[in-house]
């Protein structure tokens, strides 16, 4: 029973590859300030084409927890983003009215300038605490960072994307049309059931596996874990050549399955694992010599001692990678 509750409780995306599902907008209201904001709410989902299913939470301040949902569908992946940025869209009228993002984050980055800055000083306080190295959300929490200079961060800043989701609202019906227009699209769609773009698809992205991955905790690159081997996937998929390079990084695995244990879409991830070496054996070739250096830097490696302490390695660590296998 302990373990049913925990499935229930600790791994809320497992539902993703089970098809459509639920997407929204999640904003804190003041009392006062409700009503008008339920009507935005309403009214900017009828004109992005939406059909809304509205919450709300009254907490111990008076104050109300508004939870604005609709239906997505994650398999689709054009679809998904476009639901993605209009719960971005329906955020922004909310706060332009007096509402707070219900969070902090990635995704909320481009309200931040609206959030509670005696709350997120809090959280940096607690992250420098919890995580000293700074191994979880590199790059994403306190601060947007990344590749390509951090052209991401800006483009996800308030001053950017924060101006042009009130450009956006303000055009109403001709935003509207070109959303809905893009969203009928089929880009992206998966054409076939291939195995590693069914699994690309049904994960959250959401980056547990990325701090239990003693392969990334030894060389701090992405591309290693399970997230950023789905990311690699689906590259492939729409045409797009990788490196050498990256291609024989890809096979810097442990198979201990410490992303399997905290994936938040409860994916099997070693079988596609598997066939993603398949196919990158076949076009780039495979560093034989490369992964046994990796195995043995990897289990003389005290972060690879704690993960194994923790329960999180029940793998066969190594393998037969030594032997080039």
């Amino acid at each position: 029973m302990a373990h049913l509750l925990s499935n229930e409780r600790y791994f809320p995306m497992k539902f993703r590859k089970l098809g459509p599902g639920m997407m929204g907008a999640e904003v804190f209201a003041p009392r006062a300030a409700l009503p008008q904001i339920v009507s935005e709410a309403l009214r900017v989902c009828l004109q992005y084409d939406l059909e809304p299913m509205i919450e709300i939470h009254f907490l111990s301040g008076g104050d109300g927890l508004l939870l604005c949902y609709y239906i997505t569908d994650q398999t689709r992946q054009l679809k998904y983003t476009i639901d993605s940025f209009r719960g971005l869209l329906i955020s922004s009228a909310l706060i332009e009215l007096g509402a707070r993002p219900y969070s902090s984050g990635v995704w909320n980055h481009v309200f931040s300038e609206n959030s509670d800055k005696e709350e997120l000083r809090g959280l940096e306080k607690a992250k420098r605490e919890m995580d000293p190295q700074g191994i979880m959300n590199m790059g994403k929490y306190p601060r947007l960072g990344g590749r390509l200079a951090g052209l991401p961060a800006a483009l996800f800043s308030p001053e950017v994307l924060g101006n042009g989701l009130r450009l956006l609202n303000l055009l109403g019906p001709i935003s509207s049309k070109v959303i809905k227009l893009i969203s009928s699209g089929r880009a992206f769609d998966r054409a076939d059931d291939d195995p590693l773009l069914r699994a690309a698809d049904e994960c959250a992205m959401c980056g547990a596996c990325v701090g239990v991955c003693p392969a990334y905790l030894v060389t701090k690159d992405e591309r290693v874990t399970g997230r950023g081997k789905l990311l690699t996937a689906r590259t492939m998929s729409v045409g797009e050549g990788i490196s050498t390079e990256h291609a024989h990084r890809t096979f810097l695995c442990m198979r201990c399955k410490a992303c399997e244990q905290v994936c938040q879409s409860k994916l099997q991830l070693i079988p596609v694992y598997e066939e993603l070496e398949r196919r990158l054996a076949r076009l780039y070739g495979k560093d034989n010599e490369e992964i046994a250096k990796f195995v043995k830097q990897v289990e003389s490696s005290p972060a690879y001692d704690a993960l194994v302490e923790r329960g999180l390695v029940l793998g066969a660590p190594g393998r037969d990678l030594r032997e080039g296998g």
